[in-house]
């Protein structure tokens, strides 16, 4: 029964990264076809120093949920709300100690700096991402990973969409 489902999380996990990576790829070539090359690198950038802060962010907690959830019986979701309050305190520490510093490390992404609402916003992205990436952890702990093609699947169209709903800005 447990080899059944370690099998079935297991797919879930490969599922998710194929589906992921092809919706990926659709994204950067309707990112290419609607901006400049330049408006592509800031997002590349950008995106690339929100996925860093966010994975820093984690602290290394996301094998720590898939350890302990399993055995954290009653305990599991004040375990799961803890990793979730300490690692968005650290995202969004994280993004505003990166966004001050940009015209020292990333002079293209100066602009996070331009006002406090910019600086703000990058925090939510940063701390919002950070929370999606222990979400697959939780799942899998959880022992049901099979859900997370379903949830990256849904954030992947989304992004996509969004791509070409905000290309008009």
């Amino acid at each position: 029964m447990s080899e059944d489902r370690l099998t079935r999380n297991t797919f879930g996990l490969l599922a998710s990264s194929a589906i992921t990576s092809v919706v990926g790829v659709a994204f950067w070539f309707v990112a290419a076809r609607l901006f400049t090359t330049d408006e592509v690198g800031r997002g590349a950038a950008l995106i690339t120093a929100t996925v860093l802060l966010a994975n820093l962010s984690t602290l290394g907690m996301r094998n720590a949920l898939v350890r302990f959830i399993p055995t954290a019986g009653t305990s599991a979701t004040a375990f799961v709300i803890r990793v979730y309050s300490i690692c968005t305190m650290a995202a969004i520490l994280a993004a505003i100690l990166f966004a001050l510093g940009t015209p020292w490390w990333a002079g293209e992404l100066v602009f996070l700096r331009e006002s406090p609402l910019t600086v703000a916003a990058f925090a939510v992205f940063t701390s919002s991402w950070t929370l999606f990436v222990l979400q697959d952890s939780v799942l899998t702990g959880l022992r049901a990973a099979h859900w997370i093609p379903v949830e990256n699947s849904a954030d992947s169209v989304v992004k996509l969409i969004a791509i070409v709903a905000l290309a008009g800005f």
